[in-house]
């Protein structure tokens, strides 16, 4: 084979390894970035589910139901807070709550994890805590609400 048949398949390797690494990094971004928007779409299942719960047992004065929902992977707990009470009790690990509470946001739903951190508004809600604030934690990917109609609103019970 001549010097310049060795040239051109030389050439012709180089650019199908650079064409080949562009695919690779092109199609790993467009995964990564599938994979963001089926984590946010869950979360936003989630809260859905939590909140039309919350809200169909609100006008249900005196009706009590626990409901189990299935959390999003990453989710560790979801906190309630009741932001009508005169004093509101917040443990001081929990700082981006305190400054959501603090800033006047009207979120009182947290979505919490390692890499999350997600605050809505669910609706008129109490809590059976004299601190106006709990936690309820994800357990085996499951997580557990109580709720009790209060004929305006519902009572998240901890």
């Amino acid at each position: 084979m001549s010097k310049k048949g060795i040239h051109s398949y030389v050439v012709l390797y180089v650019l199908v390894a650079v064409i080949g690494v562009m695919v690779l990094y092109f199609g790993y971004g467009a995964i990564q970035d599938f994979k963001e928007r089926g984590k946010t779409g869950q979360l936003l299942e989630f809260k859905t589910w939590i909140e039309g719960s919350i809200n169909n047992i609100a006008s249900q004065n005196g009706n009590m139901r626990q409901e189990t929902f299935i959390a999003p992977a990453g989710v560790k707990e979801v906190c309630f807070v009741d932001l009508d009470a005169d004093y509101i009790d917040i443990n001081n690990s929990y700082t981006l709550i305190i400054d959501s509470v603090e800033s006047g946001a009207r979120k009182n739903m947290f979505i919490l994890g390692k890499e999350i951190f997600d605050s809505y508004d669910v609706g008129p809600i109490t809590i059976d805590n004299p601190r106006a604030f709990t936690c309820i934690p994800v357990e085996n990917g499951k997580i557990k609400i109580r709720m009790l109609g209060e004929g305006i609103g519902t009572k998240i019970m901890s």
